[in-house]
């Protein structure tokens, strides 16, 4: 699931778009996500496990082999 900070659905739209994005991507616009989680800067990704740890968090979206790693593991 994506969630755009600060957008608007047009502006989620066009990113989903420009990507060929086909996960859920929802917006908040008045970025309440960024500050309970403290994100700072973007793009963050958090990959989280299906107990709901995070896995993974970075600025970059990581590797197909942590990715199918951390999927394998659900």
């Amino acid at each position: 699931m994506g969630i755009n900070i600060q957008d608007t659905p047009d502006g989620r739209d066009k990113v989903i778009r420009t990507y060929g994005l086909t996960y859920p991507m929802v917006v908040d616009p008045k970025g309440a996500t960024a500050s309970t989680f403290g994100i700072r800067a973007l793009p963050t990704v958090v990959l989280v496990d299906h107990r709901g740890l995070i896995r993974h968090q970075g600025h970059e979206l990581p590797d197909d082999a942590l990715i199918n790693k951390i999927l394998g593991e659900i």
